[in-house]
């Protein structure tokens, strides 16, 4: 028998035993979409998860087997956000047609499926408009993302996941490579101009996708060179400078205007941009609460406090996203608040 702790209470169960089945015997209740007693767990909505305090990661209880010695906790508030975060994923733009579970598991939302007939159909050039409608960074990612997708593909229960962050990576290398890649179509000048604080990933998807609709973008970072930590904390086997450069120099040819060491607090002040442009976004990474504190910016024990629909901030016309608003590890989902805030 395998003895668990479960919101401060043990129990002895069975090996194979899932960490839901077991939570169900001590009489506790955890939300669940995708899971039917009886059939085989799919993990797809991911409504389920649970966070283990000895590894301090999430878990889907429907699929993940309890071990020796786990401390499970089923409600605190990490555990809320992020089914509150998972949630608004999964209703975002839903019309009411059925949508494959790696699309809706994607932070970003790609339309994954999409992207897979075009590449069967060797149309390259779909494809890579259909990769970067959604992620602004696809060669970067494709080497360096988790794949949550690649945890709900159906596929996984009949032999093995498709390799979607790979192909993902394939249709971005391929463009890189031709004569002439990729390049959206950009909306005639709007006359508004926007302040980007930080040019990680957030900073820099919400720079590309704000150029396609024709405002005029300034990224500001206190480093020599743009890409955040992709450049400054991810070692050069997993992610190549060349390939990073070469990508972010497709998002600053849309015009985007670049001001390197220049730190807020230090160089400028958040109401220096408020007064010169007409929209201000955040992604500076983890937040600096002493500088914060004195904005009038509201935050939570994570980060800012925002609007999860808009990412606006308490201050009008500034927004916020990435690890300012929500500590994590994955790109893709900093990729996707830079989307979100376009």
């Amino acid at each position: 028998m395998i003895t668990v702790h479960i919101n401060d209470k043990t129990i002895s169960v069975a090996p194979g035993t899932s960490i839901l089945q077991a939570a169900n015997q001590l009489g506790t209740t955890i939300p669940t979409m995708c899971y039917l007693q009886g059939l085989p767990h799919n993990t797809s909505c991911m409504i389920c998860v649970v966070e283990d305090k000895n590894s301090g990661k999430l878990l889907p209880s429907c699929s993940a087997q309890v071990e020796e010695g786990m401390c499970i906790e089923t409600d605190n508030a990490r555990v809320r956000e992020f089914r509150q975060d998972t949630l608004d994923l999964l209703l975002s733009e839903h019309i009411g047609d059925c949508q494959a579970p790696c699309q809706r598991v994607c932070p970003a939302f790609m339309n994954i499926p999409l992207m897979i007939r075009q590449i069967q159909q060797k149309d390259w050039t779909a494809a890579i408009r259909t990769v970067k409608k959604d992620i602004a960074l696809p060669a970067v990612l494709g080497r360096i993302c988790p794949a949550p997708c690649e945890n709900s593909c159906n596929r996984r229960h009949h032999d093995e996941a498709v390799s979607i962050c790979l192909l993902k990576r394939i249709v971005a290398d391929i463009d890189l490579q031709m004569v002439e890649p990729f390049k959206p179509v950009c909306a005639a000048d709007s006359g508004h101009r926007v302040a980007i604080v930080g040019a990680g990933p957030a900073g820099l998807s919400a720079a590309y996708y704000l150029a396609q609709c024709g405002h005029r973008c300034t990224l500001f970072d206190r480093h020599e060179h743009p890409g955040g930590n992709l450049r400054y904390a991810i070692s050069d086997d997993r992610l190549a400078k060349s390939v990073l450069d070469a990508e972010i120099g497709k998002i600053i040819a849309l015009g985007i205007e670049l001001k390197m060491q220049q730190e807020l607090g230090r160089q400028f002040q958040l109401d220096d941009l408020r007064s010169e442009f007409d929209a201000v976004v955040l992604t500076t990474g983890d937040i600096d609460t002493a500088y914060y504190r004195d904005t009038q910016l509201q935050h939570t024990s994570r980060g800012l406090k925002i609007d999860r629909q808009t990412l606006v901030t308490a201050l009008s016309g500034v927004f916020a996203g990435g690890s300012l608003v929500s500590p994590s590890q994955m790109a893709v989902r900093a990729v996707g608040h830079g989307r979100t805030i376009a």
